[in-house]
């Protein structure tokens, strides 16, 4: 398989051959170092409607992984009805919807980003009408990488 192939056939093609050299597919919640294995996660950071199609075809190959959806975005509004029925729909295909914090936009402390992530969370929860158990950094202050995980809601 090409490493260029940037299409829906290439990314099955990868998706296979991860599962053929006896990876199996785990979330966040799931790890095992002891073991060999995938966690797929995507960021949507541009169209939360075209993020639909990739998450069909996962659900397809009999995969799940995590979506992170930015609360706050210039590309989507994602309390829209659309926006909020298309991450239903992932999640109704056996996917996890995390929330995409990007921190660039509040307070630097650990606080304030605590505070600013915990606010989030529960906006995307209401949203949504589901729990969000994961977070990725959209932008990560140099400051913030790599101190504990605090954040408990």
């Amino acid at each position: 398989m090409p490493t260029d192939d940037f299409t829906l056939g290439g990314y099955r093609n990868l998706i296979e051959t991860f599962r053929s050299n006896g990876y199996a597919f785990v979330d966040f919640h799931n790890v095992d170092p002891a073991k060999s294995h995938v966690i797929l996660r995507h960021d949507i950071d541009f169209s939360i409607k075209k993020a639909v199609t990739l998450a069909a075809l996962e659900a397809e190959l009999g995969v799940t992984s995590t979506w992170f959806v930015l609360l706050r975005s210039d590309m989507y509004n994602t309390a829209s009805a659309s926006s909020v029925a298309s991450l239903s729909t992932i999640a109704g295909f056996g996917h996890e919807i995390g929330l995409h914090f990007d921190c660039t936009l509040y307070d630097a402390d650990e606080y304030g980003i605590n505070a600013a992530a915990d606010w989030e969370c529960r906006l995307l929860e209401q949203l949504l009408g589901r729990p969000v158990g994961v977070i990725s950094f959209h932008r990560p202050l140099q400051q913030l990488v790599g101190i504990p995980n605090k954040l408990v809601h």
